[in-house]
């Protein structure tokens, strides 16, 4: 299972789900941000929100952890997402201070 470095916040499945209500954003999915109607949905929320935040973090994107193995009916989303500006996964011997340069 691959592993990641992701610089960011963790968001609590149920303020997802607060945000996308009172936000009225029929085309997201709390479930499964990173679903590409979700995916552009929550972005351009988030640039009417904070436009200048957005601005400055050009690469902001959402992660989940998801099990591709588990098809079983017990199988559901975690209860965070995340949102990152830095996402990499992470491979032997990477040199942290390398990815944290990138951005």
């Amino acid at each position: 299972m691959p592993t990641y470095l992701i610089h960011g916040f963790r968001w609590p499945r149920p303020l997802i789900r607060i945000h996308i209500i009172l936000q009225n954003l029929d085309d997201a999915a709390a479930e499964w941000l990173i679903a590409p109607a979700t995916t552009e949905t929550l972005l351009e929320n988030f640039t009417e929100l904070w436009p200048q935040t957005v601005t400055n973090l050009p690469n902001l994107r959402f992660v989940e952890q998801f099990d591709t193995t588990d098809e079983s009916p017990a199988a559901c989303s975690q209860p965070y997402a995340y949102v990152a500006d830095i996402c990499e996964q992470v491979k032997l011997g990477i040199e942290v201070d390398e990815v944290r340069g990138k951005v």
